[in-house]
């Protein structure tokens, strides 16, 4: 396969080489006529004039095959780069100048296209999978977590907690609770095997609700906040129940509310274990209340039934006994809030409203006892 080879210089031949290097005497003495190699020399020719480069098949019986595109282009790259492929060579090989013309390039990879069409998708609150994408974590992890309700789980590590979806991922995707349907949100559990007719569907959805994992704060959320941590009030839960008859195709269910503070009787709640919100006479203390209605009929979330029985309306007279103020409803019984028990000497059990009485003797008198001397 080796062949002698006579070394001879003209005398117009160049003295330099494509790259512009000073030519020396040290030439080979054999000439390497295998067919790999005679193709890797006239890829190499081509590199070093410019030229496109095609491939060539070593046996000469089979049609000559075009260069792939993302091959070509690269040899391409490195021809009209002589300098810089030159000092690459020298370092790394010719393998070595490929790597980095592919590098430098990055040629799009069908994982890269696919990643750039998510990045460019818009967001999508409306279903499970659309909003893992949207917020960027696994579809799995995010089922997971509107299914097991992790977040009120006292066993779970703060850590654990940490790395939870929060309703802050929405809103940093653009998501907003007045205007954005985040059906997305709701454990698919909730809307698996439900009947055809809407009012069955509804009668079935809402006993599904009422043993949703909950945690009574309190506090206000929006649907989507509440389903991911599974913390609010009775306003939270309606609108919980609200986003999940949306997501099974129910849209005339309507919001309704009561906001004249009052007292409602002693009864179990949904995500609390007591009876009542005060100290003093057992009831529940409210602000104000929300339900849902559906065709006249009435789901209340809180007290998981048709509503919590006879509502008693505060006044709103204010009345003063020696600094703490009360206030009294209208069957007579009052209140005093939890904001004025700084100045009692009696504490409030934690998490209560205040303290209710049988009326405003007894409540001054109870001031009368436990105001603190200045």
């Amino acid at each position: 396969m080796y062949t002698r080879k006579t070394i001879s210089k003209g005398k117009n031949q160049s003295d330099k080489d494509a790259f512009g290097r000073k030519k020396t005497n040290s030439t080979p003495l054999f000439e390497d006529n295998r067919p790999e190699a005679l193709q890797l020399k006239k890829i190499q020719e081509s590199i070093t004039s410019g030229e496109n480069p095609v491939q060539f098949n070593s046996n000469s019986n089979a049609p000559i095959q075009r260069m792939p595109d993302w091959l070509a282009n690269l040899l391409s790259q490195v021809g009209e780069n002589k300098l810089e492929s030159f000092a690459l060579a020298a370092t790394a090989g010719f393998a070595g100048i490929l790597l980095y013309y592919y590098f430098k390039g990055k040629p799009a990879t069908k994982a890269r296209i696919e990643k750039t069409k998510k990045e460019k998708e818009p967001p999508d609150f409306s279903t499970l999978a659309g909003l893992a994408r949207t917020i960027g974590v696994d579809p799995q992890k995010l089922e997971w977590q509107l299914e097991e309700a992790p977040e009120i789980d006292p066993s779970l590590s703060l850590e654990e907690i940490e790395n939870l979806v929060t309703i802050n991922d929405l809103y940093s995707k653009g998501f907003n609770p007045e205007t954005t349907v985040a059906t997305g949100a709701v454990p698919p559990s909730l809307l698996k095997d439900l009947p055809d007719n809407d009012t069955d569907k509804l009668e079935v959805l809402f006993d599904r609700f009422n043993n949703l994992a909950f945690s009574y704060t309190g506090k206000q959320a929006n649907g989507a906040s509440g389903f991911l941590s599974r913390y609010g009030d009775c306003s939270t839960l309606v609108l919980m129940f609200k986003l999940a008859t949306q997501a099974c195709g129910i849209n005339d269910v309507e919001i309704e509310t009561d906001t004249v503070p009052m007292l409602v009787p002693s009864a179990r709640v949904h995500g609390r274990d007591s009876l009542g919100n005060v100290d003093g006479v057992p009831c529940w203390a409210f602000y104000e209340h929300y339900w849902c209605t559906y065709h006249g009929k009435k789901y209340d979330l809180l007290f998981m039934n048709s509503g919590p029985g006879e509502v008693i309306h505060r006044e709103n007279t204010e009345y003063i006994h020696k600094g703490i103020s009360y206030y009294v409803f209208e069957d007579e019984r009052a209140i005093i809030y939890k904001d004025m028990f700084n100045s009692l000497t009696v504490p409030l059990t934690e998490g209560n409203e205040g303290r209710v009485f049988y009326n405003a003797d007894e409540t001054e008198q109870f001031i009368d006892k436990y105001k603190k001397e200045k």
